[in-house]
């Protein structure tokens, strides 16, 4: 079914058998390639089982043939489905050939050369191994049909994922450690894609900032949030008294216009400004710091995601006036073990407190890792151990019986 509701076409019985057979190993959508190329794939692979059928011998030219046969879809297909899909067609033909050879040597003609056939098998599966691994590197640099490339055919998923509503938000509660009370939720985007099923940001965001499309992925991300927070507001008037963070990325952050973008979505949805909570890396800090000032003017508040991985100095955190900092989960997940980990930990903390600053845990997933932040002096937590991500509705659901 299309974003629209309308019903696509479904493919006829042998493409959608070969189309099933690859599974989902590929970028490019498998409802992309084109009908000659199922059609000389399967031509090439029925040759090859009747040529088995009707062989007179077991000699290993002749069986070298039928496998130069059987590797033509298997490097066809490797185009759209990369070299793993090439030996997933390979092995389609395997079944189908060595099926053939045990009926054909058993009752035609009494027995089968296992030393010549198992010796002729090995030999072509490293050579399909190596034709699948070439049609991708020429496919990915741009010579493959269409001249697009496997980056390409990503490129265009996402394009579509951004255009059709393929994407969704997630939220997950910020929760005060000494209240246990929920103060907060983050914003996280998902790509719910049509044949592999909800993907977490961090399974496309990298390849979304190499393809030029994490700004418009941001961009969505923050505009939907805006939008649920108003709809909260309006529906369940308690929810002002908790914040919504949204991540923006650096390339977003210095887009012409994006401050007032953001002034104007404020007032669109009619939200205060100290409801909105913006996080950004250590290098957003660094390389958009007049833009962020300017956001933190509109009374939103702001944070440093995965403080301790980067490189910001003390400095800029007290030039910048920052709101909070969030303590990376790496450091959290090794506290309980490692006491340079806890120290790091601690010293974050300590640092916050002294600068005026919440302290933030991200990746909280045990009742020791809650209590020892606790202990801390952590004001904030949010992980597993509190809850998972989880849609619009089912925060919905808890604030109606709230």
């Amino acid at each position: 079914m299309t974003a629209d509701g309308a019903v696509e076409d479904a493919p006829g019985p042998v493409r959608a058998l070969l189309l099933s057979s690859l599974g989902e190993l590929g970028d490019r959508p498998a409802q992309e390639i084109p009908p000659r190329v199922v059609a000389i794939s399967v031509f090439a692979l029925a040759v090859a089982v009747v040529a088995a059928l009707l062989r007179p011998d077991t000699g290993a030219t002749y069986a070298g043939f039928l496998w130069v046969l059987a590797l033509i879809p298997a490097f066809l297909l490797s185009y759209y489905h990369g070299w793993t899909g090439a030996v997933k067609a390979l092995a389609g033909g395997m079944a189908v050939l060595t099926l053939t050879e045990v009926v054909v040597g058993n009752l035609l003609q009494g027995e089968v050369d296992w030393w010549i056939y198992g010796g002729t098998t090995t030999v072509l599966l490293v050579v399909s191994l190596g034709s699948g691994m070439m049609a991708e590197l020429f496919h990915r640099t741009g010579g493959g049909p269409g001249g697009g490339g496997l980056e390409e055919a990503r490129r265009r998923d996402l394009q579509r994922a951004v255009e059709e509503g393929q994407l969704v938000l997630y939220f997950q509660p910020v929760v005060s450690l000494d209240e246990r009370q929920t103060v907060g939720v983050e914003a996280l985007v998902r790509w719910d894609h049509p044949r592999r099923g909800l993907l977490n940001a961090g399974e496309f965001v990298s390849f979304a900032e190499s393809a030029g499309l994490l700004v418009p992925v941001s961009n969505w991300a923050m505009e939907e949030a805006f939008r649920q927070f108003g709809r909260w507001e309006a529906q369940f008037p308690g929810s002002s008294e908790f914040f919504v963070a949204v991540n923006l990325s650096t390339e977003q952050v210095r887009q012409r216009g994006f401050v007032e973008r953001v002034r104007s979505l404020l007032a669109e949805h009619e939200m205060d400004g100290s409801a909105l909570q913006v996080e950004v890396s250590e290098e957003t800090l660094d390389e958009a710091g007049t833009q962020l000032a300017q956001i933190r003017g509109l009374g939103a508040h702001l944070a440093i995601d995965d403080f301790g991985t980067g490189y910001v100095s003390l400095g800029q955190l007290a030039r910048l006036r920052l709101d909070a900092v969030k303590i990376d989960g790496s450091f959290v997940a090794r506290m309980l073990d490692s006491d340079p980990d806890r120290a790091t930990v601690e010293a974050i903390v300590k640092m916050s407190e002294g600068l005026g600053l919440q302290a933030t845990a991200e990746a909280v997933e045990s009742h020791d890792q809650y209590e020892a932040l606790r202990e801390l002096g952590c004001d904030l937590g949010q992980g597993s151990f509190f809850a998972d991500p989880f849609p619009a509705a089912s925060l919905e659901a808890r604030l109606s019986a709230s």
